[in-house]
This record gives C-alpha cells, structure tokens and sequence, in this order.
C-alpha cells in the first residue's frame, strides 16, 4: 500500500511537471496562433487521443467484447462507453465551461503575461474552490481564509506595476483562475458519479468545437501556422491533457485529497523554472509575489488539528 501511495504521489508530480511546462507550450503557441485557433486545435486532438485511449481500454477491459469482429458489435460497444445522455449532457457543460476558462487564460498569455506568471496567478484557483464552498453551504476554515487574503497580496506583487495599474493581459489570467475554480465545482457537482476520464474526453471536444466556431467567426486561422506551431499543439494534446489528466485521475485515489492538492500545486513552480529554462525573466517584485502566492496555495490546503475535511 505504502508504494502504491509513492507511486501515486510520483505520478501527481509529474502530472503537475506536464501542466506547469504547458504554459510555456502555450506562450509559444500564442507567436503562432490566435487563442481560439489554438485552443480549438489542442482541444480536439486532446478529446480524441483520449477518446480512443478509453475505447481500446474498454475493449481489453470486457473479454466478451474482444472476439467482436462486426461493425454492429463495435457500434454497440461505442453506445455502451460513450453514449449515455447524463454524461454526454455532463461532458458538454463541463467543455463550455472549460472552453471559457481556456480562452480567457490563453488571451492573457497571447497579450503578454509570462508562463512563470500565468502559472502562479492561475494557481488561485486551489484557495478559490473552498471559498466558493461558502455559495454552497460549506464554512471555509481559517487557513483558507488565511490564504486567500496571501493571495491578494501576491496577486499585488504580480500584477501591479510601478503606477498602479493593472495591465489587462494579468487581469485576464487572474479572471481565469475564477473560470478554472467554477470549472472544478461544476466536474464536483455533475460527474461525481461518472467515469472521469469518459467525462473529459466530452469536455475535450465539447471546448475544441465550440473553439472552433469562434475560430471561424473571428479569426483568420492559416495552415503554414499551426504547422509552425505543431509541436506546442502535440505536446498541449498528449502530454497536457491526455498524459497528465489520466495521471491525475488514476493517481488520486491512492493518495489523500490534501496531499493530491499540494502535489498538484507544484504546476505553479513548474511554470516558472520552464519559463525561466525558456528565457522569462522575473523581477524582484514578481519572485515575492510567487513565494507568497505558494504559500498561500499550500495554507489553503493544510488540515490542522484531527483530520476533517477542509470545507464543513
């Protein structure tokens, strides 16, 4: 038991490692590619790894399944892992979701927020979750508290510049930490009871084609670019969201909420040493604002005193 936990937490990390380097992925995508372009294409190559991943586990996982040579047997095997309404309905509201969040957060990147910075400001939404809890009838303890009042002061280091002003690209990877903390309340809501990664890979290409249409409404996406761009997107489709979210998944039930939490927080300082391997530059002011909001990250998720969960 005691290994598997090691292996979980091991399997965490490097899930937060893959999510941390993707903001520099994504910093170099937005020289390339519009945001809904971008978003679009990672987005569905995402969705579909992931779909198919699911299917060929499905079809070692039932025996019955596998001597199955038909079509009409693997029509029946897709409505048996796929298409069922409740988690088609789930899928599509968490992709809307989802698809909110991802825009907002590219936009910021594309107009000029770093991917150490990008990652620390999104990283607001572990202390955002339980806050939320309180719309929900669940009393926030004092760390959380704690914690959020932490990140508003790192927030300040971040994002304020010498005049006071706040520049927009910061406030929308800022707003974006809102939309990714809804998104988790909604996944907890609505897909508690489901299979998760069957869940996401809906999600997936419910925010790829919902991208998409926005793509061709306001953007000019051309083919030489997202050639260009290829490697970014692949490493967005596999490793980002296939790799990582299965990790995550998998992982977590082996391993303790809090701990989960903290582990996956590491994607913040993974952002920044990408960024940093990639030639970002910190300032002084930026540096403190990212130890503060970590430590903020981490308060927000320590249990003191006996074991209880972090919301009553």
């Amino acid at each position: 038991m005691k290994n598997k936990s090691l292996f979980s937490s091991i399997a965490l990390l490097l899930a937060a490692l893959f999510w941390g380097c993707a903001f520099v992925a994504q910093d170099i995508g937005a020289e390339y590619l519009p945001p809904f372009t971008f978003n679009a294409i990672r987005m569905l190559l995402g969705g579909i790894i992931l779909f198919f991943a699911i299917l060929v586990i499905d079809i070692f996982r039932k025996k019955n399944f596998i001597k199955t040579q038909n079509v009409e047997g693997l029509k029946t095997l897709g409505v048996k892992v796929f298409f069922d309404k409740k988690l088609l309905i789930t899928g599509v509201i968490c992709g809307t979701v989802l698809a909110i969040a991802s825009t907002v957060q590219q936009f910021g990147i594309t107009l000029g927020t770093d991917a150490g910075k990008a990652g620390f400001i999104t990283t607001l939404y572990i202390v955002l979750v339980p806050v939320f809890g309180v719309f929900m009838k669940k009393r926030p303890k004092l760390n959380v508290w704690i914690g959020v009042l932490l990140a508003v002061i790192a927030l300040y280091f971040l994002c304020i510049s010498g005049d006071f002003a706040i520049k927009i690209n910061d406030l929308l990877v800022f707003i974006c930490a809102f939309c990714f903390a809804g998104h988790i309340i909604v996944i907890d809501k609505f897909a508690s009871d489901l299979d998760s990664l069957k869940v996401s890979s809906v999600q997936f290409i419910t925010t790829g084609i919902l991208c998409s249409i926005m793509a061709i409404i306001f953007e000019t996406p051309k083919l030489e670019n997202v050639l260009d761009c290829i490697l970014p997107l692949l490493y967005m489709a596999v490793f980002s969201t296939g790799i990582a979210y299965t990790l995550q998944v998998v992982a977590q039930k082996n391993v303790e909420p809090t701990i989960a939490s903290l582990l996956m927080s590491f994607e913040a300082v993974f952002a920044v040493l990408a960024g940093w391997v990639f030639g970002d530059i910190l300032t002084t002011n930026e540096i403190i604002g990212c130890v503060i909001m970590f430590v903020a990250v981490v308060l927000a998720q320590i249990e003191f005193g006996k074991k209880k969960n972090l919301m009553k």
